[in-house]
């Protein structure tokens, strides 16, 4: 008796070698994005010539394209960007 299955190494290997390093480079991309959008240059989220200060307390603000962002604008894009990452992960699958 021959057993069909429904996941197979050739099934396995696709899902977690090819589509989830695609699903992670898109939600890479859109946390990236949502940043980028807020002003913020991905060199200056990368290598902060200060901290970067993701709490809610009046802390270190960050410099970005000639622009302060204090620690609770630096929350509010956090939050935003950890969405998107989210929706995308939801969409992917």
């Amino acid at each position: 008796i021959k057993k069909d299955r429904m996941v197979t190494w050739q099934v396995l290997c696709r899902s977690c070698l090819f589509a989830g390093v695609m699903e992670a480079l898109f939600s890479i991309l859109a946390f990236f994005c949502v940043f980028w959008s807020h002003g913020v240059a991905l060199a200056d989220l990368c290598f902060p010539d200060s901290k970067l200060h993701f709490s809610g307390s009046d802390a270190p603000v960050l410099h970005s394209n000639g622009r302060d962002f204090s620690a609770d604008e630096q929350m509010k894009i956090l939050s935003v960007g950890n969405s998107a990452v989210y929706a995308n992960i939801i969409l992917c699958q």
